[in-house]
């Protein structure tokens, strides 16, 4: 009968031991998924803060007045004056200057201009294409305001030596 107890107690430890528990394993996407979006999104919201603040502190310089030569035409081709850089010019707010005036120069630089935000990429690309398939430069692709940025802030100023 002791032979029989222990045989009985060595099958029912066998049968009933203590089992491991089985660990999850998650997949490493579902464990890590936080870093894939929570770095990419702080890097993003520290770089537009940082430009944010640096816009901030910007101080742009005021806008000199344009200092180049007009020249008016007919509609015949024929010079009817010419008005030389600040002498001739008066500078008014752009609520005075006529409306048809207005839309007529952005017409004819822009046609897009109030559908994108200062920049044209498809203008850009258009532009760059015509001049590398023509090998010179045939097309600009600037908008208006890339020209303004241009020619008022990263221009450069010469006094015309015949007016001052």
């Amino acid at each position: 009968m002791a032979v029989d107890t222990a045989i009985r107690r060595t099958q029912k430890g066998r049968k009933h031991a203590p089992r491991r528990r089985a660990r999850s394993r998650k997949s490493f996407l579902r464990r890590w998924w936080w870093v894939f979006v929570a770095v990419p999104l702080v890097g993003v919201l520290a770089v537009l803060a940082t430009l944010y603040y640096l816009y901030t502190q910007l101080e742009l310089p005021s806008t000199p007045p344009p200092l180049q030569t007009t020249y008016v035409y007919d509609r015949d081709g024929n010079l009817l004056t010419t008005l030389h850089s600040t002498v001739d010019r008066t500078i008014i707010p752009l609520e005075q200057m006529p409306r048809s005036l207005r839309d007529a120069v952005i017409a004819a630089e822009d046609k897009d201009f109030y559908e994108h935000g200062g920049i044209d990429p498809i203008g850009i690309a258009r532009a760059a294409w015509t001049d590398l398939v023509a090998r010179e430069t045939v097309q600009g692709g600037s908008t208006i305001t890339q020209q303004v940025v241009k020619n008022v802030y990263a221009g450069t100023y010469e006094k015309d030596p015949q007016t001052g």
